[in-house]
């Protein structure tokens, strides 16, 4: 999926990419689940398979110089993102439930009862089939984003500098400026200490832009690009056999993408107004014993959250990894854990263990076994979103 040219013209480097990825969904929904008493009334069931075909080709152009004052690079990227097949098949109308909506939410608000008979009759109900493209859950769509960048690097014997402007223009979005700097410096008996700060930005995907024919979630057309503001001081340590990182983090969120309640059971993406503040801290250490095991434990702790609803944002105050592994020779083996505080009001927190084995069978040639939630516990995201159950993973990897 990527071809490229590298030369040089004088005292300039350039390096030629060019990629093209397709990618196909195949998914299906249960809306009425036949266990549940209000749907024995919808003789088909409220069934429907979507399927989306994205291609995504792009190309770049860098320019590169190497001086005793450091590395400057030039360049641009073009990207293209084509949904170019969207289809949904189903047995009702996804716009009917516009009604179901609409009738429920009214039932909530007056307490007059539900009748489910008088509801479902206004509602088609057939075999399964192919919906006109007027029913499909999202629009054929195409976005381009042009992206010319500067970058420039200074390395020292006991520092280095590394700066970063890059300017996102996207079709429908509009368009955003990005940078970034990073400074180190080193200090004595190993540590580094060191300075990241800078504005990163997010367009916004195409589910939460053109979603339709959902009343519990619409998407916004007029969407912007989201930013976000940040500082991040740290302090480093690495050795041969132990290294540990520590560092705090300030974050201001601009034109933070939210889903805004628009009535008492729906919602709709949308930018939220005011200025969105976060701040935390996270740390990191790994331990090496007898050349061939490794400890790891990392924990992220969200400390303030100001300027919107915690609910809002999708990630917990708390988070920590840790693991085990083995390496030796032509075989890997690692043991991890995951674990989550309270996600939601309506949330709790979980673990899960994961295992990892790997095995170099020849040079170019390696078996990967990975299984996902290795004791098989329920857990769940925001919003009712089910996390992975025990899942086994098989694979072989070759390079040429």
């Amino acid at each position: 999926n990527q071809t490229g040219y590298e030369g040089e013209l004088g005292s300039w480097k350039f390096k030629f990419t060019a990629n093209l990825n397709y990618y196909f969904l195949k998914r299906g929904y249960n809306l009425c689940p036949s266990t549940h008493g209000f749907c024995l009334y919808a003789p088909y069931g409220f069934f429907a398979v979507e399927e989306r075909g994205v291609r995504t080709p792009s190309f770049g152009l860098n320019f590169s110089r190497e001086t005793s004052y450091g590395k400057a690079f030039l360049g641009f990227d073009y990207s293209k993102v084509e949904l170019y097949q969207t289809k949904l098949s189903g047995t009702f109308y996804p716009s009917s439930l516009s009604y179901i909506f609409e009738t429920v939410e009214t039932a909530l608000l007056t307490g007059v009862p539900v009748s489910p008979q008088k509801i479902l009759s206004k509602v088609s109900n057939f075999p399964m089939r192919e919906l006109p493209s007027s029913e499909t859950l999202i629009e054929k769509k195409t976005r381009r984003i042009v992206s010319p960048y500067f970058q420039y690097f200074y390395s020292g014997e006991e520092s280095s500098v590394l700066f970063n402007l890059r300017w996102d223009r996207s079709s429908d979005a509009g368009s955003a400026v990005s940078t970034s700097f990073s400074i180190m410096k080193e200090l004595p008996s190993g540590l580094k200490l060191k300075l990241n700060g800078g504005r990163a930005i997010r367009v916004p995907s195409f589910e939460e832009m053109y979603v339709r024919n959902n009343p519990f979630l619409l998407g916004n057309p007029d969407l912007k690009v989201e930013k976000e503001d940040s500082l991040i001081p740290s302090l480093e340590y690495n050795s041969d056999d132990f290294s540990f990182s520590a560092l705090f983090y300030f974050s201001w969120l601009r034109d933070f993408i939210y889903k805004r309640p628009i009535s008492l059971l729906g919602k709709k993406w949308d930018n939220y107004e005011g200025v969105v503040r976060i701040r935390g801290i996270s740390f990191s250490l790994e331990r090496r014993f007898f050349g061939k095991y490794e400890v790891n434990f990392s924990l992220n702790r969200r400390f303030t959250l100001k300027g919107s609803k915690g609910e809002y944002l999708d990630y917990p105050k708390s988070k920590a990894v840790g693991g085990l592994s083995y390496l030796s020779g032509k075989q890997f083996f690692g043991l991890n854990l995951i674990a989550y505080s309270r996600l939601s009001s309506q949330t709790p927190g979980f673990y899960r263990v994961d295992l990892n084995y790997r095995y170099t069978v020849a040079e170019r040639l390696t078996f990967s076994l990975q299984v996902k939630n290795l004791t098989g516990r329920k857990y769940y995201y925001p919003q009712g979103v089910p996390g992975d159950e025990r899942t086994l993973w098989l694979g072989l990897h070759y390079s040429y």
